[in-house]
């Protein structure tokens, strides 16, 4: 119920402010409440998603207080070094909550930054950003999460600030194993590179893919010159159901459309977003879904860091051209694009995982520390994986 309130109250703002209106009154004041209740359904959540868990877990058993940490602690232990400080801090202060929080705070607010910066519909990619991607960045990867928000404040800073947003991507390394793919594409960025040449340079990437068949080995080899690393855990599984292919095709198909009306109006788009770094977002989304589906299983999990790039161009591209249309035509396209994206990213959460459970029940139903309560088939799950937290 409370997600459904939240879906709600997003609605109302873009249909009074972006999509039949423009941004005045109190469409600031809106926005700001709406990122607060998001950032506080996030941190106050109570056993939800096993990653939280996990952590919760690591701080009651492993954790040492930030008065007793020594080096050995920051540079050899499980997670990396910023985490490892993080945990310590919440870990002296007597609660796991207190990571909870500010990460959450941290992760949140730094989407609401990005897309203001960065698209003229922060509403509308707000709540397709709810649809799409809140669960899982919230609830799940809390410290992935962590990480990409770090990169999105350096993209959102690139172009004025370049030193910057290198030192930020260098910086999100200390928190996730997968955050040196940040350094990748801020070099990629700094290329000049046009349409044609990044399909060819995309293009080759994929092809060499297909020869490679053991990734991780070769990524672990690279990475083990900073730090030891064992990847086998992102080990994904490779079979996929024709509904599975059906949804990557999506997947593919939904980024290269983004780009191409772009690109065919982008002296229009340039009035509304910054096209060129949004071009190569939905192009190395696509081309990580293509990989996905040839080669490699364990890939997409890359797309975490692209995903709210394209959910803000795509949007964009969205209330652009239905802004143009008569009133009628307009508000009924977007119920339909708006059910048709309720449908195709929540329809998958219904498929049962290894261990039975269907994927939304790592997200439904919402408990908070407020009003804490057990799920008892989601709780054996996580006590199966993690054991006791206590």
């Amino acid at each position: 119920m409370l997600y459904l309130l939240v879906l709600l109250y997003l609605l109302v703002i873009v249909y009074k402010y972006e999509l039949n209106g423009t941004p005045r009154g109190y469409y600031r004041l809106n926005m700001f409440f709406a990122y607060m209740i998001l950032a506080l359904v996030a941190g106050l959540r109570f056993r939800l998603g096993s990653d939280a868990y996990a952590y919760e877990y690591y701080i009651n058993n492993t954790a040492v207080g930030i008065m007793d940490i020594d080096s050995g602690d920051v540079w050899d232990g499980f997670y990396q070094p910023g985490w490892v400080v993080l945990t310590s801090i919440a870990k002296s202060l007597g609660h796991y909550l207190y990571l909870q929080m500010f990460v959450s705070f941290v992760c949140i607010f730094s989407v609401y930054f990005f897309l203001k910066k960065n698209t003229n519909f922060p509403a509308s990619s707000t709540l397709f950003f709810f649809i799409s991607f809140y669960p899982y960045f919230s609830v799940e990867i809390l410290r992935e999460s962590l990480v990409i928000s770090i990169f999105l404040v350096a993209m959102t800073v690139f172009k004025e600030r370049k030193v910057l947003s290198f030192i930020l991507c260098c910086a999100s390394i200390l928190f996730h194993k997968f955050a040196f793919f940040t350094i990748l594409i801020y070099i990629l960025l700094t290329f000049n590179f046009g349409l044609k040449r990044f399909v060819l340079f995309m293009s080759i990437i994929i092809l060499a893919s297909v020869y490679f068949k053991n990734p991780l080995s070769v990524i672990t080899v690279l990475y083990s010159a900073i730090g030891t690393v064992n990847f086998d855990s992102y080990k994904l599984d490779g079979e996929m159901s024709v509904f599975g292919i059906l949804l990557y095709i999506s997947k593919i198909f939904l980024p290269l459309i983004a780009i191409l009306y772009g690109y065919k109006r982008r002296h229009v788009i340039s009035m509304y977003i910054p096209p060129r770094v949004f071009y190569i977002f939905c192009g190395l989304t696509s081309s990580i879904y293509i990989i996905r589906l040839i080669s490699f299983p364990y890939v997409e999990r890359l797309n975490n860091y692209f995903i709210i790039f394209v959910i803000a161009y795509s949007t964009t591209l969205i209330i652009i051209f239905l802004k143009k249309q008569t009133f009628y035509v307009r508000n009924c396209v977007f119920i339909c694009i708006f059910f048709g994206a309720v449908i195709f990213n929540w329809l998958p959460l219904m498929k049962p995982n290894v261990d039975g459970l269907p994927g939304y029940a790592m997200y439904y139903p919402y408990s908070s520390y407020l009003n804490p309560s057990l799920d008892e088939t989601r709780e054996s799950l996580l006590y199966r994986r993690f054991g006791n937290t206590e």
